[in-house]
């Protein structure tokens, strides 16, 4: 062989190496980004299953507990941690650390409470409505009755943190729990339940309303009885900081009623309320803090 045929051989060769190369890092970075989406949208897939787990239990321990006490079970009950004395029976035995929802917030310290719905009652299978608020036992009926059979749901919006998820579910998933149940009983329970603090959940007709040129958010303070530690409320976003958006002055102490946040600065989104202390500062609360012993309210959504 000549030289000037090894020289073509050699450069023949180098070629086909470089080209070999270009090929394997082509491949090696279409890989890779495929591999690295897999595995983050993995992430929030294990996340979800976790916390559908603990919703499943949680819910379960509700749903439970309100079938052994079927009176806590009345809807007017099942989300109330304030201690209700307005009705002596039987709600201080069913309310505050008695109340169902108290029962689910206690099954697992994983979830989030801001992020949790209210608890509500279906019917059998987890559809319809059940016949009775609350549900009865039948005992004593005739021999055709059969025990009320009802479902407790929840749900809760789990922040995804991939961009992949986000890009298909949005910034939050939501997770949903059902448990069927009868009511065995038609007892209370024996002792009454302890306060966990004043209560403050969405307006039960008009949360929300976006005008188009504003958002109007509504809350409601339960009990009746004032909350003298709190003189306002803050309304924050429910991003994973909890962005502090408006505050509201109420005065000395906070009363029964509602009260209403009202401004252009709102975009969609889900939001919560929360009980604070502060001075007066041209009708918002100056520096608030959350009082202790209140919970945050339940999401509402603004779209």
């Amino acid at each position: 062989m000549g030289e000037q045929q090894r020289r073509l051989v050699q450069a023949k060769i180098r070629r086909r190496t470089r080209l070999n190369s270009g090929q394997s890092l082509v491949e090696m970075a279409l890989s890779i980004t495929f591999l690295v989406l897999m595995f983050s949208g993995a992430v929030d897939l294990g996340r979800a299953y976790f916390v559908q787990v603990a919703l499943n239990n949680a819910i379960g321990e509700a749903a439970h507990y309100a079938s052994i006490f079927p009176p806590c079970a009345k809807s007017t009950y099942l989300n109330e941690l304030a201690l209700d004395s307005t009705d002596p029976s039987p709600a201080p035995k069913c309310t505050g650390s008695n109340s169902v929802l108290s029962r689910l917030l206690n099954e697992s310290d994983n979830l989030d409470s801001a992020r949790l719905s209210a608890v509500s009652m279906l019917g059998a299978n987890c559809t319809g409505t059940v016949a009775n608020d609350p549900p009865l036992t039948h005992i004593g009926d005739s021999a055709t009755s059969k025990p009320d059979e009802f479902s407790l749901q929840v749900s809760y919006r789990l922040p995804l943190l991939t961009p992949i998820m986000r890009g298909m579910f949005g910034s939050d998933l939501v997770l949903y729990a059902c448990n069927d149940q009868v009511a065995r009983t038609s007892t209370n329970p024996s002792y009454s339940g302890v306060s966990l603090g004043e209560q403050v959940v969405p307006d039960a007709t008009t949360p929300c309303v976006n005008s188009g040129t504003h958002f109007q958010l509504k809350v409601s303070v339960q009990p009746t009885s004032p909350y003298s530690s709190a003189n306002g409320f803050a309304l924050l976003k429910s991003d994973n900081y909890g962005t502090l958006l408006d505050t509201y002055y109420v005065g000395s102490s906070v009363s029964s009623g509602t009260v209403t946040f009202t401004t252009a600065s709102y975009s969609a989104g889900s939001y919560y309320v929360i009980l604070v202390s502060g001075t007066n500062n041209s009708g918002k609360v100056a520096s608030p803090v959350q009082v202790s012993g209140t919970y945050r309210s339940g999401y509402f959504t603004c779209s």
